[in-house]
């Protein structure tokens, strides 16, 4: 059987995406991408953060997220500092920029929300979300998980 789940998936994502972008856009801000956007969310729900803890969180290694960070760090939105408890811990928290754009970000995911759910039940949306998560719990061998 030939299923296009997966192609749905993408071109959802690629959506999101170029959504986003002309979001960011259209507030001025072009010097981010989508995948930065995921350390600026957690970074403003918890403050400042040890960078393996958000690397955990986000869902991505240690060296990517300390990539990440570095191009926050270089556009302005994100400083670092050592913890205070453990010099050999690095803390991420944001600037008034990164809390500026954490304010976009939210209201961006908002309208995500909206038009992503548009005409949609909300058992349908429980259904849905379900399944997802059971799909990725399949690749990822991470079942009963509740992320």
């Amino acid at each position: 059987m030939i299923d296009n789940t997966f192609t749905l998936i993408s071109r959802i994502d690629g959506e999101i995406r170029r959504f986003i972008a002309e979001e960011l856009a259209g507030d001025g801000i072009t010097d981010i991408v989508p995948s930065q956007g995921a350390i600026i969310l957690e970074l403003m729900k918890h403050g400042q953060m040890p960078m393996n803890e958000l690397a955990h969180d986000i869902d991505r290694t240690p060296q990517t997220v300390t990539h990440l960070i570095k191009k926050l760090v270089k556009a302005g939105y994100v400083e670092t500092r050592k913890a205070p408890e453990d010099n050999r811990v690095t803390m991420a928290v944001l600037t008034e920029a990164g809390i500026h754009l954490a304010d976009a970000l939210c209201h961006i995911s908002e309208k995500i929300y909206d038009l992503q759910y548009n005409g949609i039940k909300e058992d349908e949306i429980v259904v849905l979300r379900g399944a997802l998560a059971q799909m990725y719990a399949n690749f990822t061998g991470s079942a009963g998980r509740s992320d």
